[in-house]
């Protein structure tokens, strides 16, 4: 149905944004940690 492929993308949206964060935020970690 319409609700479950918007469900499905929302929540696609959502696992890949988290992913997006937890990989900038690692970059982050690795920079900060060769600088000191």
């Amino acid at each position: 149905s319409a609700a479950l492929r918007i469900a499905a993308r929302a929540s696609m949206e959502l696992v890949g944004g988290v992913i997006l964060f937890l990989l900038i935020a690692a970059f982050i970690e690795a920079y900060w940690s060769s600088l000191s």
